[in-house]
């Protein structure tokens, strides 16, 4: 992120995620900077370059939805198979990635991923800003099968039907088809985040892009232990870089609502003609923004049927000396997206306010010289 890059800028894009807010600021170009614009013919070839592909990674995905045989790409290489007749401007391509080519989230990503191999160098300066902004906007991933009540009222009908071992072992081998396809469907769309999170300069937009991501994926029914272990060290070394104040706030702000994710939010209120939050933890009328009620954070889902034997029967089988039947409990043995322990990220939140302090008094120094 450049040094010098505005706070109507920064605050700009982070709250375009957030509900309320509108994204009315625009990026600025520093006045000590000459912005330069890229030749016209090379944007000309380079959208065409780009329609073309578009164009054919859809008959790609459409022949693989006809035909399951006819495989779809492994990793980001379109342009490297088809390679363009002139390079590909960074600009025309980070646009088209803030473009939706489809709302089925799979294939719009695998379209944005193949595409990425146009230009293999990193994004900086606006232009890590405005893939910060394309990664920020990102479809989400399909959820995992018996992550919803839908899905659970379907496979508790299964469950039952579940006499035996082999009943058990059948039904967990149902989910486990269900799991599959899940995974090979969401494959582009991690693929791709992954990929533009790799283009992205190790600063603030990206770092908390990243962040919504890693929410977004435990919520989705994926484990986020390790990832989220990087991306606290990638955090930390982005506050060895000794960012302003208000980028410091800001993050730690949003480590805050990621910790927060699924709790009941109180709700804007006019108060005097101005909109404020009721913060006092008697405010009854709290609800989250969305209206729907609070979603587990991370997710409980289903992972296998397990015997459970009733403890209660073999007590009374002790004591009286009945003689067991062969009937059986059976239940699901469910599990959560596991995520980074809460203290790490406590610790994270702290860590992030003392510097963010600490920034705010030196720039005050700085301001009274």
């Amino acid at each position: 992120m450049r040094s010098n890059f505005s706070r109507c800028t920064w605050v700009g894009w982070l709250l375009l995620a957030t509900p309320g807010y509108a994204g009315d600021c625009v990026p600025v170009v520093p006045e000590n900077r000459v912005a330069v614009k890229p030749d016209p013919k090379a944007v000309k070839a380079s959208k065409a370059a780009l329609g073309i592909a578009i164009t054919a990674l859809q008959k790609e995905i459409l022949a693989h939805a006809n035909d399951s045989k006819i495989t779809l790409r492994a990793t980001s290489n379109y342009f490297i198979d088809n390679p363009p007749e002139r390079l590909i401007v960074p600009e025309v391509l980070v646009d088209t990635l803030n473009t939706v080519f489809s709302a089925d989230a799979p294939t719009d990503s695998y379209i944005k991923w193949q595409l990425l191999s146009g230009v293999p160098s990193k994004f900086e300066g606006d232009l890590a800003h405005d893939a910060s902004v394309a990664y920020l906007n990102v479809g989400k991933p399909i959820p995992r099968p018996g992550l919803s009540m839908a899905d659970k009222k379907e496979l508790d009908a299964y469950l039952k039907q579940v006499r035996s071992t082999e009943d058990s072992v059948a039904l967990t081998q149902k989910l486990t088809d269900l799991i599959e396809p899940w995974q090979t469907r969401n494959a582009p769309v991690l693929a791709y985040r992954d990929a533009l999170y790799g283009r992205l300069p190790r600063n603030g937009e990206a770092l908390v892009a990243r962040l919504e991501d890693e929410a977004q994926r435990v919520e989705a029914g994926y484990e986020s232990r390790k990832s989220m272990a990087a991306l606290i060290k990638a955090i930390d070394k982005w506050i060895d870089t000794k960012p302003p104040a208000l980028h410091l706030q800001i993050v730690a702000d949003r480590v805050t609502a990621w910790m927060n994710r699924g709790q009941p939010q109180p709700i804007p209120k006019v108060i005097r003609g101005k909109i404020g939050i009721a913060h006092h933890p008697n405010y009854k009328r709290g609800k989250l923004d969305d209206g729907l009620p609070p979603r587990p954070f991370p997710p409980v889902y289903y992972e296998e049927v397990e015997y459970v034997p009733d403890l209660n029967f073999f007590s009374q089988l002790f004591r009286r000396g009945r003689v067991a039947s062969d009937e059986k409990q059976w239940h699901w043995s469910e599990k959560s997206a596991l995520q980074v322990e809460g203290e790490s990220l406590s610790e994270l939140v702290v860590t992030l306010e003392e510097y963010a302090k600490i920034a705010r008094e030196t720039e005050q120094k700085a301001r009274k010289k």
